[in-house]
């Protein structure tokens, strides 16, 4: 129970209590006290980065960061966060895939490109709904098919790499045989997180590692973190 509800809890950290100015302080004397650098002054606070590295005790923020020393990372909390292994605070590479250009070309025929270039399969499903920024597929679903695989994937163990592989593969072949073009928006949205869930589950989820499952759950932004399907995943482990 403590792992599930550690890996749901620790996305929501920055939901917590103190001022803005008192966390900031408390991550910079933190960060110092672990790694020995000073933060960059900064005029404004990430709060969200303070949260996090403040639930990082020194021997797993050394751990995160292997070899590299915390004095030689970028000096602010999100440069650290990032290095510490919070993947949502990484810039991730963008994606040089090329367009797939062919008229001819169905959503379907995306499913199986290797790499970030399959995660055009949002985007042709965007042109057929038009859900827009805030919709399912590019406000969350082509977001996230693109940071998973180029900032998260590459810090993943092998098995946390095949789990993306075939969970990524698992949410999108739910769309294309479960949610036909005419669906209504907010139907789209309720019922492709739901199937989160299962593609989680099925796939692999509670075999990993906890630090594979602690860097998955990093990776996405608060704003944007479906509470619901989480906390089903997670306690479908125990």
């Amino acid at each position: 129970m403590k792992t599930a509800i550690c890996l749901v809890s620790a996305i929501l950290l920055s939901g917590c209590g103190t001022d803005d100015r008192d966390v900031c302080a408390l991550a910079v004397a933190h960060v110092k006290d672990c790694g020995g650098t000073a933060v960059a002054p900064s005029t404004s606070c990430d709060r969200d980065a303070a949260g996090q590295l403040l639930a990082i005790d020194c021997a797993q923020l050394a751990s995160a960061t292997g070899t590299r020393q915390i004095s030689s990372l970028t000096s602010t909390l999100g440069g650290i966060a990032c290095a510490a292994g919070i993947v949502r605070f990484c810039t991730a590479p963008a994606c040089t895939a090329p367009l797939y250009p062919s008229p001819s070309t169905t959503c379907r025929d995306y499913i199986d490109l290797a790499g970030c270039g399959g995660c055009q399969f949002y985007a042709c499903r965007e042109a057929e709904h038009a859900c827009g920024a805030s919709g399912y597929y590019l406000g969350y679903a082509e977001k996230y098919c693109v940071r998973f695989l180029q900032a998260l994937r590459p810090r993943m163990s092998p098995a946390g790499q095949r789990f993306l592989d075939v969970a990524r593969d698992c949410l999108m072949r739910y769309v294309d045989a479960q949610l036909p073009a005419g669906d209504v928006c907010d139907d789209v949205k309720a019922r492709a997180f739901q199937s989160h869930v299962a593609c989680y589950h099925d796939n692999g989820f509670c075999q990993l590692s906890s630090e594979d499952r602690w860097l998955l759950i990093n990776t996405v932004d608060p704003a944007d973190f479906n509470v619901s399907a989480a906390l089903q995943t997670a306690l479908s482990c125990l």
